[in-house]
């Protein structure tokens, strides 16, 4: 089976893709900001990959969620890669 494969049918993949839509969505980023890290988003993600760690600029809403998601996408890529 190919990563692309495996990567389709993720949970970590689900969770990417919900995370996606709500950045591309046209919530505020403070809303955004709130989806992203929730329970139902980091959270889960953290619980899946629990050696995930990113730099978080701390600055403002989008700069983190997209801090967040560009991290969370690149290793996710890399752990299902290593597999």
């Amino acid at each position: 089976m190919s990563f692309y494969e495996i990567y389709q049918k993720s949970p970590v993949k689900l969770l990417l893709d919900k995370a996606r839509k709500i950045i591309e969505s046209d919530k505020s980023w403070e809303e955004k900001y709130d989806l992203i890290f929730s329970e139902e988003i980091s959270k889960k993600f953290s619980e899946i990959l629990p050696s995930f760690e990113y730099y978080d600029p701390d600055s403002n809403y989008d700069d983190d969620v997209l801090a967040w998601y560009n991290a969370a996408m690149y290793f996710a890529k890399y752990e299902q890669e290593e597999k």
